[in-house]
C-alpha cells in the first residue's frame, strides 16, 4: 500500500512453509533401516511487516516486523562425511526479530538494470542484513549511500553447532536467545566502473535460556564486533575486486 502521494510504503506478506522426510539417520553397523512409513513432517506459519518512509529525496526511513522460522540446512539435519555428525532430531529454529533503520544517499543513483543499492534481508526471514556485494552498473552510478541499522531477535530453539568429540561437530537445538546490535554500512560508486563499500556489525548475542548454567552468556560463533570491506572495478566485459572479513573473537561452546 502506498500513502501520501507514494512517501510512505506499507507491505505486509504471511509466509506457510512445510518440510517432509522419511530419513532415519545414519545406521551405526550394517545395512541401513528401511524408510520411515510416515513421513516427519515439520510446519510454520507467520506474518511480516514492512513499512518505508521517504523523509526526503535522499532520506528513507524504514522498519521491519517479523516472526520466522528457519528449517535445519542439509548438513545440518544429515551431517557430512568425518567433521559433521547429522542430528535427525533437529526443530526448525523460530523467533521475532525488528529492525530499523536510515538511509542516506547523495549522488546520481545507479538506473534500471544496476545494481543502485545494498540487498537487505536473509532468505530464511529472519531480518537479519547480509552485505553487501558492491556491484555497480558500469558508467552510470555516481552516488554515496550511507545506512545505518537497529535489529533485535528473540529466538527459540536456537541451532547452533557445537563440538560433539574431539574432531566432530553436530548441530543441536538450544533453548532460546537475544541478540540485539546495530549495523553502519556505507557504498561509494563513480562512473568508472569503480565501487567501494564498507559495513560494520557491533550484536550482544546471549543465551536466554532456563538453565542457570548459561543463562547469560555469549552465544557460540556469534562475534561482538565484525567488519566487512570490498573493492571492485568493473568494465563491459570485465572485473576486478578484493574483499577483507574480520570478525573479533568468538567462543565455540555455551559454557
Amino acid at each position: 500500500a502506498y500513502l501520501f502521494g507514494g512517501d510512505v510504503e506499507l507491505m505486509g506478506v504471511y509466509r506457510w512453509r512445510e518440510s517432509l522426510d522419511n530419513y532415519t539417520g545414519p545406521p551405526p553397523f550394517g545395512a541401513p533401516p528401511e524408510p520411515l512409513e510416515e513421513p516427519h513432517r515439520t510446519a510454520f506459519q507467520g506474518p511480516s511487516f514492512g513499512a518505508r518512509w521517504r523523509l526526503h529525496p535522499n532520506a528513507t526511513l524504514r522498519a521491519n516486523w517479523t516472526e520466522y522460522a528457519r528449517f535445519p540446512s542439509m548438513v545440518e539435519f544429515f551431517g557430512t562425511s568425518g567433521y559433521v555428525e547429522g542430528n535427525t532430531e533437529l526443530e526448525p529454529e523460530t523467533g521475532k526479530s525488528f529492525d530499523a533503520g536510515l538511509t542516506l544517499r547523495f549522488g546520481r543513483d545507479a538506473p534500471p538494470g544496476g545494481s543502485g543499492e545494498a540487498r537487505n534481508g536473509s532468505s530464511d526471514g529472519s531480518g537479519r542484513e547480509y552485505r553487501t556485494d558492491g556491484e555497480v552498473s558500469h558508467g552510470s552510478a555516481d552516488a554515496l549511500m550511507v545506512e545505518a541499522v537497529f535489529f533485535r531477535s528473540e529466538r527459540d530453539n536456537l541451532i547452533l553447532f557445537l563440538q560433539n568429540s574431539q574432531r566432530t561437530v553436530k548441530a543441536l537445538n538450544l533453548e532460546s536467545a537475544g541478540v540485539e546490535g546495530m549495523e553502519l554500512s556505507a557504498r561509494r560508486t563513480w562512473p568508472s566502473g569503480l565501487a567501494l563499500s564498507a559495513s560494520y556489525t557491533l550484536q550482544d548475542a546471549k543465551n536466554t535460556g532456563p538453565s542457570p548454567i548459561y543463562n547469560g552468556k555469549r552465544l557460540p560463533y556469534e562475534p561482538r564486533h565484525a567488519l566487512f570491506l570490498r573493492s571492485k572495478w568493473q568494465s563491459r566485459r570485465w572485473s576486478l575486486w578484493h574483499e577483507i572479513h574480520y570478525q573479533s573473537e568468538t567462543y565455540r561452546d555455551r559454557a
